[in-house]
């Protein structure tokens, strides 16, 4: 989706994403009638999208209100990230860290509005390609029952895999057993 206009304007973004961290649905809505089409296409700001905002943002029900008006949920910004990219890194941001089981739910309501598990990032980095490398063996393990494709390559200088991926892991072992066992399937 493209930048919207007229949007919100760049002066009330802070109000904006305050109000998502602070899971303020009526506000929100306002904001929405207000400024459309909001939640949809991306900040004028930072050009990431909305659903974006409301990873990062930590409400699951601001998360799930931005999804059912419809915000995408399978959209790379310019940095190339998408919902599920960002929400994938939160298990391990230091200050708004999130559980594997948040993850895990989190997940699923992406899927559940439309992501595509194998959607291609940058360079066709896949979502099991960065939690290959950064999540836990429990997001692993959702993701590839979640259909997942183990044997994509990115597009990188030297193709790699997921399981290449792994190898940078903090749970290097497990993350790599279960990669094979998904690619002898």
């Amino acid at each position: 989706m493209s930048e919207f206009e007229p949007g919100v304007p760049k002066d009330l973004f802070n109000e904006v994403f305050e109000a998502m961290r602070e899971g303020k649905l009526a506000f929100l809505k306002f904001v929405a009638e207000a400024y459309p089409p909001f939640p949809f296409g991306q900040d004028t700001t930072f050009t990431r999208s909305w659903v974006t905002h409301a990873i990062h943002a930590r409400q699951f029900a601001v998360f799930d209100w931005v999804l059912a008006q419809g915000g995408p949920a399978n959209f790379c910004d310019d940095e190339g990230y998408s919902p599920l990219k960002s929400l994938l890194e939160m298990e391990r941001s230091v200050a708004n860290a999130l559980s594997a089981r948040e993850i895990i739910t989190w997940i699923d309501r992406l899927i559940e509005a439309g992501a595509d598990v194998n959607f291609r990032h940058t360079l066709d980095e896949t979502a099991l390609h960065r939690a290959a490398m950064i999540s836990s063996p429990a997001v692993v393990r959702h993701l590839l029952a979640c259909g997942a494709d183990p044997h994509a390559y990115d597009a990188e200088y030297t193709p790699a895999q997921p399981i290449h991926y792994a190898k940078r892991s903090l749970w290097k072992e497990e993350t790599t057993k279960l990669l094979q066992a998904a690619m002898k399937r």
